[in-house]
């Protein structure tokens, strides 16, 4: 059941993203940050315009994009602080690049927090992100 809800998800995002006017395609308001932990860096592209949160995995010793992991994160957003949003990123591939993605309602001003864990064959990693709309 998971796999039929994750793949309805991904048709959903590749249908959503297909029909993205060209002036949003450009990503005016998309803003990335990068950290590294275990050996794994993560890359995440937040764009308030789309409604999309993007994470880019690379395997630090290899420079090779990671494509199999199981990535969640906690979300807290400025419309409602004290309660943490759980998403599944998932998976997909979109104009070349590899990302584990999720829609994300962000039409709040504020500070945005992302918590996230990474598993990733032996490894796990947790990193902490935040995004500040003006």
């Amino acid at each position: 059941m998971k796999t039929i809800i994750s793949i309805i998800t991904a048709v959903f995002l590749a249908v959503s993203m297909s029909l993205i006017s060209p002036a949003a395609a450009n990503g005016a308001d998309r803003a990335e940050t990068t950290k590294s932990v275990s050996g794994i860096k993560a890359t995440l592209a937040v764009s308030p315009d789309k409604s999309m949160v993007d994470l880019y995995l690379t395997d630090e010793a290899t420079g090779r994009e990671i494509r199999t992991a199981k990535v969640r994160a906690l979300i807290s957003t400025p419309g409602n602080p004290s309660k943490k949003i759980e998403k599944e990123l998932i998976g997909m591939s979109m104009d070349g690049r590899f990302s584990f993605m999720n829609s994300l309602d962000m039409s709040f001003k504020g500070s945005y927090s992302f918590e996230i864990q990474v598993e990733h064959e032996k490894r796990r990693a947790r990193f902490i992100f935040t995004y500040e709309k003006r």
